[in-house]
């Protein structure tokens, strides 16, 4: 491609951008950013500031340093983006809330609880009133949110919320879709925190026991993300229950 249209043309620019996104997927973040930082200074001197591909690739590059581990570098990428979309597409487009939300994930990373929690907080409010409480998109940002009033030790908010998530994806999905069963193993987390083992141990086996006869959860499934590893232990005077469940 570089040969045949030269470095500077989008198509060849494109390419790099693919490229590196593959090799994110093969762990090889090095070499992901690397290209992924040149790919945004073609776009800059090019495109501009404000072009979407710029910001596109400003985006895709900070989510390489956030798995990098480079979390300040990540997060003030990711501020600069969500100001540039804002200012550009208005408070309320779907590329501004994902934009917020994918901030706030960085701002918890870095144990930035309470301003991930309000930003996680806004995001799910303007998903409700925009998609509706049934969405995709506003179930996985009420998970999200739960997901981060647990890591602030507030365990009863989280587990009526992670509660909600799932009845809403047992009712929506079924019992035997992927998240689910993602959503079951979430709550179950939860109660162990609050100490109620008993029904951990119970959610969890019955989340073991739909990934084991759901037809789509074969070796090659993709549940969320690309892996799941869930471990819920559970101790009863001397002894000791473990649910794994590993995809």
């Amino acid at each position: 491609m570089q040969m045949l249209r030269g470095e500077e043309h989008p198509d060849t620019i494109s390419a790099m951008a693919n490229l590196a996104n593959t090799l994110g997927d093969q762990g090889k973040l090095a070499e992901a950013a690397k290209i992924k930082s040149e790919v945004l200074d073609k776009r800059r001197r090019i495109l501009g500031e404000e072009h979407p591909s710029t910001i596109s690739a400003m985006a895709n590059f900070a989510n390489t340093l956030g798995d990098q581990g480079k979390l300040a570098e990540a997060a003030e990428m990711k501020s600069e983006v969500l100001d540039k979309i804002r200012r550009i597409l208005g408070e309320e487009h779907p590329d501004t809330i994902s934009a917020m939300a994918n901030f706030a994930n960085t701002l918890g990373d870095q144990g930035k609880l309470a301003e991930a929690a309000e930003m996680k907080s806004e995001v799910l409010d303007k998903r409700r009133r925009i998609l509706g409480e049934e969405h995709p998109d506003t179930i996985l940002a009420m998970n999200n949110l739960a997901n981060t009033l647990g890591d602030q030790g507030k365990l009863a908010e989280a587990a009526e919320m992670k509660s909600e998530v799932l009845d809403k994806r047992r009712r929506i999905l079924g019992e035997e879709h992927p998240d689910t069963i993602s959503a079951m193993a979430n709550l179950a987390i939860t109660l162990v925190d609050q100490g109620k083992l008993d029904d951990a141990a119970s959610l969890s086996k019955f989340a073991y026991m739909q990934m084991a006869k759901a037809p789509e959860m074969d070796s090659t499934s993709r549940i969320s993300s690309a892996s799941m590893k869930f471990t819920v232990s559970v101790t009863k005077r001397s002894s000791r229950m473990e649910v794994q469940i590993e995809v």
